[in-house]
């Protein structure tokens, strides 16, 4: 399946019927304890799941992304970006040590203030200082909650902050109390643009390209008379020590005042049009950069060197500096690049273009899988690791491996899917593949993969294709499906013939013939339809969907009915379900389990912050997780127990507690003869009966049972098949 979590763990045994003979001694039992025993699978008991303790594995020092960087010294360095991420370095940037990371807010910028200080805004509840050059950081109590993005001082003492709200704040003692001024910017300002030349003389630049001045200390406003070429984004202005000032941003142009910004003129235009949000000036060097190729000028912005862009190091840069005539630049997947010449090259300090995963799959602590778009950088887009993802080994046996969109593991068995419209099986862990279905459906791709077992294996494309096999994969059958006129997005085979396919028109498909003929299933009823993103179904009847912005929505019937589960999360990213009740999904910030199906989750993610995780895998070794910022993730301990033996089917009883009659619900939708057993608690058998299941329910009299625990058997004539569950009587 695409973008799901693998799922493989041990089990431990609950007491059910201490728990249930105790409920019998209750005659009026408690709403929110019944909710639990009637919508849990009473073979589980709802506990505590364990808090996870990540650790990062092939991202150093941070996939996250830097948005500053700055030096105090030679030695001594900081970088601070998403998640809240606080790097700093004492030996020159050779190795950096993460001092916090894992934040919901995100710093926006590295402001320097002085010889030991710095600020990092990050426009909301909080902002951070240093005053012992990144040793220990301070919260301070007057900017909290007040959502600053902008900071600048004149000197050491006296300085300005701007909040979301473009509300000018002051401080007077070096950023120890601020006063708000009583001044807010005008709404049609860029307020990251803003220069505080003085405590009356302020400048800012605009959407269209043109600059205001302030010469009353923001009481009024003036827009400056100038020449524009190009009318766009004016997004920084700086100061330099002499008096004057450059402005640079959205357009072509290199502006300079010699006159506090009343008069302006442009220096230089660069060769290509730009897409910078930022301007700095640091030891005679002046860099544009932000959003774009990062430009640098050491001749006072009369000429500008850059990067090739296609240079295998290239990065969008998001902070720059300069100490002692080296460059330093950081960005996207916390990569970290140096000049020497002025900006002409840069050379990466540490591994980067790391590999965004859309795949991963381990066989045991040690041994895995990582697959992605395709890297330039390592000319693959297949990775392998034999010391549980510390270190990667490039596999690049094959340039049709352009970029894999999925892997599908069952026991020491793999399969990949992807470009070139080929279908690869390995039989040892990915060690040697075998090409088994190449060209069969040109000019599609296949998006996701979902095998029943390791013979019935099932892929799709996006446009409406289905391929199966039986075999392993030894022969792979086409099947088309374009009579429905939908785009797929995945596949999920929960046995070998029941298979389900999620589509972008808000409906499921499902086969009960092994993909041989396929029904439409109606997901949404009093709502409008969404598209659906994943499926996945632990057997023919229980199953889960991710529409898009909607939850996740679960049925127990085999698609006869979908509840939407836990509506306050919109957005899910990914899921996967071990049984009916254990799961994993991720939001876009965050990683959530649950052990009740999904009605209720427990977040566990504080230390993984704002990533957008794409795939995890869990099995006895613990869980590994691949985030979208080319980093991986593991966690030792496993989320889940599971028992030494598979349970019995469980199914779902109502009313309960009841007094009339009692239906069972979540049998095979076809009708079917089953033999009927109640028992109570004691173990003695209280009734036996033949039934005939209609819709996937049997519905059975109990006025003549008195008040107890009763536990149900059903057993399907001529199969192993044994159904069970449980239901309260009360009279």
């Amino acid at each position: 399946m695409r973008y799901l979590f693998f799922v493989q763990t041990e089990q431990k045994s609950t007491d059910l019927l201490s728990t249930l003979s105790s409920l019998v001694k209750v005659v009026l039992i408690p709403t929110l304890l019944l909710s639990t025993f009637i919508y849990s699978d009473p073979l589980f008991s709802q506990t505590d799941i364990p808090e996870l303790h990540w650790e990062w594995k092939f991202a150093e020092p941070t996939p996250h992304t830097m948005k500053g960087i700055h030096f105090f010294n030679e030695q001594v360095g900081i970088m601070a970006g998403m998640s809240g991420t606080i790097l700093r370095t004492t030996d020159r940037g050779t190795s950096w040590e993460t001092l916090r990371s894992g934040a919901r807010w995100d710093f926006i910028d590295i402001v320097p203030h002085g010889d030991n200080r710095a600020w990092l805004p990050t426009g909301d509840t909080n902002i951070l200082m240093t005053t012992d050059q990144g040793a220990t950081w301070q919260s301070p109590e007057d900017l909290r909650e007040k959502a600053i993005i902008q900071i600048a001082f004149l000197d050491e003492v006296n300085g300005y902050a701007i909040s979301y709200t473009d509300t000018v704040y002051r401080t007077l003692d070096g950023g120890v109390t601020w006063l708000e001024t009583g001044r807010i910017l005008p709404s049609y300002l860029y307020p990251y643009s803003t220069c505080f030349i003085d405590t009356l003389t302020w400048v800012a630049g605009r959407e269209n390209g043109d600059i205001h001045r302030t010469s009353d200390g923001g009481l009024t406003w003036e827009k400056i008379n100038r020449e524009k070429v190009e009318s766009k984004l004016i997004a920084g202005i700086v100061a330099t020590e002499d008096g004057l000032l450059y402005a640079a941003g959205d357009g072509i142009h290199f502006l300079q005042s010699t006159d506090s910004g009343v008069t302006w003129i442009s220096l230089s235009t660069f060769n290509f049009s730009s897409n910078h949000r930022k301007l700095s000036l640091f030891e005679g060097t002046i860099a544009v950069y932000g959003n774009g190729l990062p430009l640098i000028s050491v001749d006072s912005g009369r000429t500008w060197n850059h990067m090739d862009i296609n240079d295998p190091n290239y990065i969008v840069a998001e902070g720059l500096t300069a100490v002692k005539g080296r460059l330093w630049m950081t960005g996207k997947f916390g990569q970290l690049l140096t000049s020497d010449d002025d900006g002409v090259s840069w050379q990466p300090r540490f591994p980067s273009n790391r590999p965004e995963p859309t795949g991963l799959c381990f066989f045991d602590r040690n041994n895995g899988l990582m697959s992605s778009i395709y890297q330039p950088t390592y000319r693959s887009s297949m990775f392998r690791t034999t010391d549980g993802g510390q270190t990667w080994e490039v596999d690049d046996r094959s340039s049709i491996w352009y970029s894999i969109y999925g892997l599908e593991r069952v026991e020491e068995q793999a399969w990949m899917i992807g470009y070139g419209n080929t279908i690869y099986h390995s039989s040892d862990s990915g060690k040697t593949w075998e090409i088994q279905s190449s060209g069969t459906i040109t000019p599609q791709e296949f998006i996701a993969i979902s095998f029943a077992d390791r013979l019935h294996g099932y892929a799709i494309t996006k446009k409406g294709l289905l391929m199966r096999t039986k075999n392993g994969g030894d022969f792979w059958e086409l099947r088309e499906l374009y009579k429905f006129d939908t785009e797929f997005t995945d596949v999920s085979a929960s046995s070998p013939d029941s298979v389900w396919i999620s589509t972008t028109e808000g409906y499921a498909l499902l086969s009960t013939d092994g993909g041989s003929t396929f029904s439409q299933v109606t997901i949404f009823t009093n709502t409008n339809a969404r598209p659906l993103n994943a499926i996945q179904f632990v057997d023919p009847m229980v199953g889960w969907v991710i529409p898009n912005q909607y939850g996740i929505m679960r049925t127990t019937d085999g698609g006869q009915s979908w509840h939407q589960l836990y509506p306050r999360i919109t957005y899910f990213y990914s899921m996967h379900f071990l049984d009916r009740n254990h799961g994993i999904a991720t939001v876009p910030t965050e990683v959530w389990v649950t052990d009740d199906g999904g009605e209720t989750w427990q977040r566990n993610a504080d230390q993984l912050g704002k990533l957008y995780t794409t795939l995890s895998y869990i099995n006895e070794y613990g869980l590994w997780a691949g985030t979208s910022s080319g980093g991986l993730l593991h966690a030792e301990r496993s989320l889940l127990s599971v028992r030494e033996a598979p349970a019995p089917t469980s199914l779902q009883s109502y009313p309960n507690p009841t007094s009339g009659t009692m239906t069972v619900s979540g049998l095979p939708p076809q009708q079917m003869n089953y033999t009927l057993i109640l028992t109570a608690t004691t173990g003695e058998e209280i009734l036996q009966q033949d039934v005939w299941s209609e819709g996937g329910k049997v519905t059975i009299s109990v006025d003549n049972l008195p008040s107890a625990v009763y536990a149900v058997r059903l057993s399907e004539k001529g199969s192993a098949q044994v159904f069970h569950s449980q239901f309260v009587v009360v009279k």
